[in-house]
């Protein structure tokens, strides 16, 4: 899989775009593996069985409880690395497991 994962690299350390076969549509680079990202998600463990059906580009804003997390880190395994895997922690959480996407709006 081309991506930095445990399974392949076993670093952290890799330059942005080092695995360019795993490019998305657009060409941005390292959605999954690397680092897992923060999102602006609060964690709701039924989030997907109450949302409102045809919801687009929902969030779940509750300011208390655990954040989402998304993506898989470079520490993950093969199958954990896709970007709907959902992890739930504490929003004072501090790893070098978690990063930030930075995203602009064309």
């Amino acid at each position: 899989m081309p991506a930095n994962y445990w399974g392949n690299h076993y670093t952290p350390h890799l330059p942005v775009g080092s695995e360019p076969l795993g490019n998305a549509r657009w060409g941005h680079s390292d959605l999954s593996g690397s680092m897992g990202e923060w999102t602006r998600d609060a964690y709701a463990f039924e989030w997907y069985e109450t949302t409102v059906e045809g919801c687009v580009d929902c969030l779940s804003l509750n300011p208390a409880g655990m954040r989402l997390v998304r993506g898989g880190w470079w520490q993950g395994r093969e199958h954990d690395i896709r970007a709907a895997i959902r992890v739930r922690t504490s929003p004072l959480s501090q790893t070098i497991q978690y990063g930030m996407r930075c995203a602009r709006d064309p």
